[in-house]
């Protein structure tokens, strides 16, 4: 790997979308006193895989790195609306879009270490 601060950048990003969504929606503990934390967490790790994805196809653009920041950007933007459109004690207004925004960033992650592969090789 090329880069191995972007990919642990990468993983500590999905870990905390990841953590946040599990605790959230699939063991769905009495979140009451956790809400404001856990939706911090979430949008947190959202903006660290956009803003590090977005900066690895800005030093090299290719197919892989556009389609993983534009996925980035879609997963961010769906679980940055669902935790702060949420109401009470609930940590995401939607459960099926907070699961595509996870599932977007986890794929976003996925391509991101793709690029971040590949950065090391010439264009074709």
């Amino acid at each position: 790997m090329q880069h191995p601060r972007r990919f642990a950048v990468l993983v500590t990003g999905e870990a905390l979308v990841v953590i946040a969504y599990v605790l959230a929606i699939v063991i769905d503990p009495d979140v009451s006193s956790l809400r404001t934390p856990l939706r911090v967490i979430a949008v947190a790790g959202a903006v660290i895989i956009a803003v590090t994805l977005y900066q690895a196809w800005s030093t090299k653009s290719t197919a892989v790195s556009l389609a993983g920041m534009l996925t980035a950007l879609l997963g961010g933007a769906c679980l940055a609306s669902t935790a702060i459109s949420a109401t009470g004690d609930r940590v995401f207004a939607s459960t099926p879009v907070a699961t595509l925004g996870t599932a977007a960033l986890v794929a976003a992650v996925v391509l991101g270490q793709v690029t971040l592969a590949q950065n090391g090789r010439p264009n074709p």
